[in-house]
């Protein structure tokens, strides 16, 4: 071979490592913007995570809040009602005592009532007896 024959396939193998190296370093180029876009993407999407988190923990606070206050209305309410039931049998008991009060003055009345119908039938009976006797002590005149 002669010294141009070896020039010539230096400068082509010279060529092709440049050539090589320029096409190692455009892919490295093009994987390093792949890599920097899927970063972006990346932290964009951890991004709207923690948001999502921070709403859904924001979220899960208030619904605790909700069950605390419902579980003390609840209770309240439970309060209220045991509450509610003890008056009740209170009002009960002095309905019966009321009624029980209320029927023996009105058999005492009634017995009061009949007492004085009997006096007053005995007093007409008497009378009507006096009347008798009178209309046959004028009817024999």
């Amino acid at each position: 071979k002669s010294l141009e024959d070896v020039r010539e396939d230096l400068k082509k193998e010279v060529i092709d490592r440049a050539n090589e190296a320029r096409k190692r370093e455009e892919e490295h180029e093009k994987r390093s913007h792949e890599m920097k876009l899927s970063l972006m993407s990346a932290n964009a999407l951890n991004s709207s995570l923690e948001k999502q988190v921070q709403t859904l923990h924001g979220s899960l606070e208030d619904m605790e809040a909700m069950v605390r206050a419902s579980d003390s209305e609840t209770s309240i309410s439970e309060a209220e009602l045991e509450q509610i039931k003890e008056e009740n049998a209170k009002l009960q008991r002095e309905n019966s005592k009321v009624a029980s009060n209320e029927a023996s003055q009105n058999v005492d009345k009634l017995c009061s009532e009949l007492k004085s119908t009997k006096q007053l039938n005995n007093k007409l009976s008497h009378q009507l007896q006096e009347t008798r006797s009178e209309t046959a002590r004028l009817t024999e005149e």
